[in-house]
């Protein structure tokens, strides 16, 4: 058992750990300068194994050590970083930077260029490339949140995927009638409209279809099925349109 879990020394601001108690000390008066004290620690195990973190408050199962930290704050009425613009107050330096950017516009880049700037959640560094910060976010191993409903992701790739639910981005166009879809795997299966392939056969006569659904409608013209029955009079139908179509003129 030992040899998977490892004694390790968390910072009491952010998710930080090192297996140096000196480590810790020099990274909190670095990081976290506005903290009310000069140094403290605890000793936390770190299971590199572990997949959920449960809260002791309340009993919520989060995903990540990340999410965890982040959840027992709001268990805490603690937010020892003030804004010195405003009245409010952040649990840790990362957020309060994201506050002073977004509400009060302040950057310390001087063009006061907002493009690709990112604050990283964990030391509150500020980078200004989207590059640089992804390739910072990598070193604290943490996962990638949805900006719009917190759900963690273990990929940039994934979590951008997801988020196109919320946006309603499409960003692979069709070329040849510039339809738009979310997915990559949407746009090949659309391409196959334009080059006519079909690659469904169906097992009872020669023809050949473009996508599964349509094969699977096609066939029912074999079967005699009618999946679809009218809640007024019983009648069945083998396509969910014209069941539609039916019930209208029941009204």
């Amino acid at each position: 058992l030992s040899t998977h879990q490892n004694k390790g020394h968390l910072c009491s601001y952010c998710d930080a750990t090192y297996k140096r108690i000196d480590h810790l000390q020099k990274h909190i008066e670095l990081m976290h300068p506005d903290s009310n004290v000069i140094f403290e620690a605890k000793e936390k195990k770190v299971n590199p194994y572990a997949k959920t973190f449960l809260c002791n408050v309340c009993g919520k199962i989060l995903k990540s050590s990340i999410a965890y930290e982040n959840h027992t704050l709001r268990h805490q009425s603690k937010c020892p970083f003030p804004c010195d613009l405003c009245s409010e107050t952040f649990p840790n330096r990362g957020a309060r930077r994201k506050h002073e950017v977004k509400v009060h516009n302040i950057l310390t880049k001087e063009n006061g260029n907002t493009d690709g700037y990112h604050i990283c959640e964990i030391c509150g560094l500020e980078m200004f490339s989207d590059g640089a910060y992804y390739h910072h976010k990598d070193k604290h191993g943490d996962p990638y949140p949805c900006p719009h409903c917190g759900k963690l992701y273990g990929s940039r790739s994934l979590m951008q995927v997801h988020a196109r639910r919320h946006t309603d981005e499409r960003p692979y166009v069709c070329s040849q009638c510039n339809r738009n879809f979310k997915m990559k795997q949407e746009l090949s299966a659309h391409m196959n409209i334009h080059k006519d392939v079909r690659p469904y056969p169906c097992p009872h006569c020669p023809k050949m279809c473009r996508k599964s659904s349509d094969l699977t409608h096609h066939i029912r013209t074999h079967t005699g099925e009618k999946p679809y029955v009218c809640d007024k009079c019983g009648r069945g139908f083998a396509q969910a349109g014209d069941m539609r179509k039916h019930r209208q003129l029941h009204f």
